[in-house]
């Protein structure tokens, strides 16, 4: 698989919009509170997982197979949307499990609530995880695209 310049910067900004978002609304979730050095702690690992997850996995192959079988035309929104939720669904996984042992993991025992929590966790996490996408790859397509002067792979999201 060949990583593209765009395919890196689209990555940065996909990674900060999720993990942002998700390092803000999984703990109000689950505790009902949010300390600003758990915000930034849980921003940081998240980031870093969710840039090196979406870096070398092909979920952008995946999700526009996916929308293609759904009869989605390349580059529209439909497509983009339809393409988000397979994001959502497996980068979910991932950031659930991690995130939730980082919120865990100074708790003593927490292995006895870690599987619980995470599992709780994952539905919320799936549709932050699918709005933010969806909102990230909207913006930072065309932010990329215009700001560092990035040939994009494809047509843009809309223009179809």
């Amino acid at each position: 698989m060949k990583i593209t310049k765009f395919d890196v910067y689209i990555n940065i900004w996909m990674a900060f919009i999720i993990s942002a978002v998700l390092s803000f609304a999984l703990p109000m979730i689950s505790t009902g509170h949010l300390a600003i050095g758990d915000f930034f702690s849980g921003l940081i690992i998240s980031w870093a997982v969710s840039f090196l997850v979406g870096l070398f996995l092909p979920f952008a192959k995946w999700g526009n197979m996916f929308a293609a079988k759904c009869g989605a035309k390349p580059g529209s929104m439909q497509s983009m949307f339809l393409a988000n939720i397979i994001l959502a669904f497996l980068m979910s996984v991932i950031m659930v499990l991690v995130m939730t042992w980082w919120g865990l993991h100074l708790v003593p025992d927490y292995q006895n609530i870690y599987l619980g929590a995470a599992i709780g966790s994952y539905p919320w996490a799936v549709l932050i995880s699918y709005i933010a996408s969806n909102i990230g790859f909207a913006t930072g397509f065309h932010l990329i695209v215009k700001v560092l002067g990035v040939n994009p792979p494809g047509p843009p999201p809309g223009k179809n």
